[in-house]
Order: C-alpha cells, then sequence, then structure tokens
C-alpha cells in the first residue's frame, strides 16, 4: 500500500508539474500575442488571467478589442474565454458574452445572444493548421445604434473541416464549409426565413494557420464548389448548385443553377422590390413559364452565368458581375 501511494503521489506531482509548466506556456503565449496585436494595432485587451488546474488550460481576457488594420472594421466585448484540456491543448473552445459590440465604417452595432461558443482543432504541426472549426449562436439579435432592432434569429450555426482537393487545382488547400439559419427575421426581408443552409467546398489560396493569423487577412478562396444553398423564405423554396472560379481581384466566372417550383411567387417577389426592369417583366415571364413546362416536376431551372465581368441569367444580361472583394 506505501508503495501504491508512493507511486500516486509521484504521478500527481509530475502532472502538476506538467500542468503548471504548460500553463506557464499557455499564459506567456496569449500575453505575447496580446502584445504584437498591440504593436500591430488590431488587438488589445485588459488584464488576461489563466486558471483550470488540474484538467483545463482557461484563458480570460477582460475587455478584448479588435479591428481591422484601416479601423474601418471593430468589435469590443467585456470579456472573452479560451479553453482547451491540459491534455489535448491543440483543441479549444472560445465563449463570448451576450453582448457585444460592432463598428462597420463608423456605425456603431449591438449584438446580443443567449449563447455564443466556438471550438477549434488545429493539425500537430509548428504551422498550427486549422483542421476543423464549429460555432452555434443561440438567438443572435443585432441592432444599429440610432436606427433600432435590425435583425434576429433562433440559430445560428457554422463548420469548416479540411477536405478533398477540388480536381482543378489539387495542390490547394481546401475546406468544406457548412452554415444553417433557423427562423431569420428582419424588417429588411419582408417575411421571416424559417430556414436556409449552405453546402460548400471551397480551395483557397493559402491555408488557414499560424500564417495567416499572422498576416491578419483571411486567405481568399480561387474555387468554390456550391453543392447546395437551401433557402425557404415567405413559403418559397430556391436551391441552387454550382461551381464558380474567382480572380485575385474577387471578379467570379461560373455558373449556378437555379431551381424551384416556387417560380411563380419569386418573379412577383422580383418585381415588387423592382428587381427585374419593367420592359423586361413580360419577356422574362414569357421565358420562364417556357422552360418550367420542359421539366417534369414543374420546376424552373434557370443557370446564373457570371463571365466577362457580367451576370446573365440565362440568355438575359442582367448586369454587371458582382465582386466579392
Amino acid at each position: 500500500m506505501k508503495r501504491l501511494i508512493t507511486v500516486v503521489a509521484v504521478l500527481a506531482a509530475a502532472y502538476a508539474g506538467y500542468w503548471y509548466v504548460g500553463a506557464q506556456a499557455v499564459e506567456a503565449g496569449a500575453r505575447a500575442a496580446l502584445t504584437e496585436a498591440r504593436a500591430n494595432r488590431w488587438g488589445d485587451a485588459g488584464a488576461v488571467t489563466l486558471a483550470g488546474f488540474p484538467s483545463r488550460f482557461d484563458l480570460t481576457f477582460d475587455g478584448p478589442r479588435l479591428q481591422s488594420p484601416d479601423g474601418s472594421i471593430a468589435w469590443a466585448a467585456p470579456v472573452a474565454q479560451l479553453f482547451a484540456l491540459s491534455y489535448r491543448p491543440n483543441a479549444i473552445i472560445a465563449w463570448l458574452p451576450p453582448e457585444q459590440e460592432l463598428q462597420l465604417d463608423g456605425q456603431s452595432y449591438q449584438i446580443r445572444n443567449e449563447d455564443m461558443r466556438a471550438s477549434a482543432r488545429f493539425g500537430l504541426a509548428t504551422d498550427l493548421p486549422l483542421a476543423e472549426a464549429t460555432a452555434v449562436i443561440e438567438a443572435p439579435e443585432i441592432a444599429a445604434s440610432g436606427l433600432g432592432p435590425l435583425g434576429k434569429a433562433r440559430q445560428l450555426r457554422a463548420a469548416l473541416a479540411e477536405a478533398s482537393p477540388l480536381e482543378d487545382l489539387p495542390n490547394a488547400p481546401t475546406y468544406r464549409i457548412g452554415l444553417e439559419a433557423l427562423d431569420v427575421d428582419s424588417l429588411l426581408l419582408g417575411a421571416p426565413i424559417p430556414r436556409v443552409t449552405l453546402d460548400a467546398i471551397a480551395a483557397l489560396r493559402a491555408p488557414l494557420d499560424r500564417a495567416s493569423l499572422e498576416a491578419g487577412e483571411m486567405p481568399r478562396p480561387q474555387q468554390v464548389d456550391l453543392r447546395g444553398l437551401h433557402l425557404d423564405w415567405g413559403g418559397k423554396r430556391l436551391d441552387v448548385t454550382g461551381m464558380v472560379t474567382l480572380d485575385r481581384a474577387g471578379n467570379p466566372d461560373g455558373t449556378l443553377e437555379l431551381r424551384t417550383q416556387d417560380w411563380q411567387a419569386w418573379l412577383s417577389e422580383a418585381i415588387a422590390r423592382g428587381l427585374i426592369p419593367a420592359k423586361q417583366q413580360i419577356l422574362i415571364g414569357s421565358v420562364a413559364q417556357g422552360l418550367a413546362q420542359q421539366s417534369a416536376d414543374g420546376a424552373l431551372v434557370l443557370p446564373l452565368s457570371f463571365r466577362g465581368g457580367k451576370t446573365y441569367l440565362g440568355p438575359l444580361a442582367l448586369g454587371p458581375a458582382p465582386r466579392f472583394w
């Protein structure tokens, strides 16, 4: 028994020493990152504390603030926390408080939620490549100073994970992206959105790792395989799939396929919102009806194409193609 007690005591002391050394490294790393953020003027925080002995590393930042290099985007919160199991430090969980503030081009926005958490797992390499990440926000609301409430939702979910490369870009770092929003409501929408989901594969120009974090800029996609965008809105459903290539300036090239059985309702909505010029309404309506009659289930299937800096819906030119950055 005495020998067993001795062994347990030695193991406990060794583990306590491991936690202490690990805690020192985690806290030093956090303070170094904060010092760098201050020097580069893209972030700051008040006190940084660490707790969680013996099984976790719990980092707490008081009054964290982040901003873009040009100051056009800024975020602040009373507190933020990062958690990691001491025996699995490459997997972290982040928690943000119920009230936060966002600044966009001088306009202040208040963000509220019932719970906001995210998790991430990094590869065991010096450049810390992101392997997977998830985020869940319960009952988010956003309001603008001087304008009042802008929108809310029951839940927002996002997920990202490393994926097999796309055929055209076998050497590009590739990730699968999933998004889901439930019961989205806003005065700008006119009618609530019960559910919208997105499933896509994105080939980026650089991996999501420590280098991209230190650069302070998210690597941009060069090709997106949209496996499915599904929207339910005001009793209307829309499904979108397709592949789009993006150049370094953010100009798209490719085709997205829009499919809906509720095309008449969507057409009426577009006309009511002034999205379709009056002189084209009869022509577009006739073309849509003719295409829908060719489908076995009466669904309208339209190619939305981007080429040469312009957007085409089927054979009709709609105007300039959007630039994504």
